[in-house]
């Protein structure tokens, strides 16, 4: 599965809040290597355990992967694929290089 993109969230995302470091990780091994760009199509109760929530998540946890998912979202590391719906999990594009550009 995805141990390159893991390998890239390592050297490329280390410095991002532990929360958000550890869904991006799980996001980054449930996504092929072999996609450009990598899809995350897992769902919320993997990310939810990974951040140390119980299998049976409730409001308090959905809020915390929320939490972890901002900046994620921000940085551009993570992008909206395709949103949920009923029955269907959202998914995620992976855009675990580097950004480029001039530096501050």
């Amino acid at each position: 599965m995805g141990a390159g993109n893991v390998v890239k969230v390592c050297l490329n995302w280390a410095d991002l809040p532990s929360a958000s470091f550890r869904v991006l990780v799980q996001m980054a091994v449930v996504a092929l290597d072999r996609d450009s760009p990598p899809i995350y199509w897992g769902g919320r109760a993997p990310l939810i355990r990974v951040l140390g929530r119980g299998d049976d998540p409730d409001d308090v946890d959905y809020k915390a992967l929320k939490r972890a998912m901002t900046p994620l979202l921000r940085s551009g590391v993570v992008a909206v694929d395709k949103s949920s719906g009923p029955g269907h999990a959202a998914r995620y594009s992976l855009h675990l290089d580097p950004p480029t550009g001039p530096t501050k």
